[in-house]
């Protein structure tokens, strides 16, 4: 019994830990290294854009699909996927090339989201150990999260002054060797009938009235909205607020977005701690305070090192926040759609993009900055008043 849940822990963690990487190697510099290339900020923004919309489109397909064949399956074929898109964009040099391989790293975004956490929620039920995602699901990501924060110093140490697109190359070798492992080796969750018999529609159908009937998941989405909203606003506007209003080397980059991912590591093994005295939603609401006094600093303040504290800041937060909602929202879907229901957030996540993007491409037109991370705090302060709402109409589990 004890071998069996080892067996599984470690897998979750392996896997974890290569899509955090992978995710580090792409996410650190690449508004930087087309911005380096020579894009303009609206053709940079372009591309943004239809990353979204490729997320807003292809969420809720690729979590049915994933219900309906297999976590394990998506998985793999999503990180061969993402292989070729991160290849195709080290070898960009235009905007054409961009949104093309843009769109197989976002298409393999959409196939991937959620998969790891509903691939554990699976395989931990059939062997009836459900109760140990509380502590499996937020060390996996501190372990990775650490381990991914050594990378970066080892980065920022061989990167001088440019980004180089080698990078991105080796990525794409690391993605296709993931999805090769996954698909050989990593083990399968039993199949789920009831879904494979039935259709898109039906699936999708029984979502929004399952979704429609749960006032309170209903909520939560407005509130995941609002905050996923700042959030990309945040993750667009980082990097270049960073170089071409503070004036810091994007050699540095690296070493700031390791610093990020220690600091979500932080936050994740806190989780673990917290949800022995309070529960995760609790978690959910001292994260959100926490990225809401992140950005009143960004906006109170324009000095690089207190935008670097307030960036760890905003981490930690966010930390707390999506890991007390990967594990609140388990209780709150049921298993026939699990992944659906996950990828509807990936849903809302695109939309977020894509307004990101808009309210980022109108305000740097007509303002600053500075009414950008006004904007995250107005955001951030709307999810959080959601949440005091949630938790005072509702009973929370």
């Amino acid at each position: 019994m004890k071998n069996k849940i080892n067996s599984i822990k470690y897998e979750y963690y392996l896997v974890s830990l290569s899509l955090t990487v992978i995710d580090f190697l792409f996410g650190f510099a690449y508004v930087a290294f087309m911005n380096q290339t020579g894009l303009k900020n609206y053709e940079i923004g372009n591309v943004l854009t239809l990353w979204s919309t490729i997320l807003l489109l292809t969420g809720i397909p690729f979590g049915f699909l994933s219900d309906k064949f297999s976590p394990k399956l998506m998985l793999g074929l999503g990180s061969l996927l993402a292989g070729v898109g991160y290849i195709l964009f080290s070898f960009s040099k235009s905007l054409s090339m961009f949104l093309i391989s843009i769109t197989g790293v976002a298409l393999s975004n959409s196939i991937i989201s959620r998969l790891p956490v509903s691939w554990l929620i699976s395989i931990l039920k059939q062997n009836n150990f459900e109760n140990e995602k509380n502590s499996i699901i937020p060390k996996g990501e501190s372990i990775a999260k650490i381990l991914t924060f050594l990378l970066g110093i080892l980065l920022s140490t061989i990167l001088s002054n440019r980004i180089n697109n080698i990078v991105y190359l080796v990525n794409g070798l690391l993605s296709i060797f993931l999805g090769l492992f996954i698909l050989m080796f990593l083990s399968e969750s039993k199949s789920m009938d009831e879904v494979r018999n039935v259709s898109f529609s039906y699936i999708l159908k029984s979502f929004i009235i399952n979704t429609t009937r749960n006032r309170k998941f209903s909520f939560f989405c407005i509130k995941f909205l609002l905050f996923s909203v700042a959030g990309q606003i945040f993750v667009y506007s980082w990097q270049l607020y960073s170089i071409n209003e503070l004036g810091i080397k994007s050699s540095y980059l690296g070493m700031m977005y390791s610093s990020f991912l220690l600091v979500l590591a932080l936050g994740y093994y806190l989780i673990s701690i917290f949800q022995k005295y309070i529960n995760a939603f609790s978690c959910i609401i001292i994260g959100t305070i926490t990225v809401l006094v992140s950005f009143f600093l960004m906006y109170t303040f324009k000095k690089d090192w207190i935008f670097l504290i307030s960036c760890l800041i905003f981490e930690l937060g966010l930390a707390l926040d999506q890991g007390g909602s990967l594990v609140w929202i388990q209780s709150e879907i049921d298993d026939a759609n699990r992944s659906t229901s996950l990828s509807m957030l990936s849903t809302i996540i695109g939309v977020a993009g894509i307004l990101g993007t808009s309210i980022i491409t109108y305000l740097l037109k007509v303002s600053t900055y500075n009414i950008l991370w006004l904007t995250c705090s107005l955001l951030v302060l709307l999810s959080l008043l959601l949440l005091l709402f949630i938790k005072k109409n509702f009973r929370i589990k």
